[in-house]
């Protein structure tokens, strides 16, 4: 396994991945917003996840992807 680079920022997740992730983090936050009052720090956390999901898609750079040496683009 190679050391994190924070900085790497190459494109390695493939198109249906960051459409997945983006439907998904939206998901996560919209989640997160709604039940803040009731469930503030699993909120928070839901709210953390969405966003690292929609930046994933974003940039299509997934910093768990680099970890584990893998591109899942087509």
């Amino acid at each position: 396994m190679e050391k994190l680079n924070l900085s790497d920022r190459s494109v390695n997740v493939g198109d249906l991945e960051r459409n997945q992730s983006l439907i998904s983090g939206t998901l996560f936050v919209i989640a997160g917003m709604t039940s803040i009052r009731r469930k503030p720090v699993s909120s928070l956390l839901k709210s953390l996840i969405g966003g690292y999901l929609i930046y994933r898609s974003i940039s299509g750079h997934c910093h768990i992807n680099q970890m584990l040496e893998r591109d899942t683009r087509e």
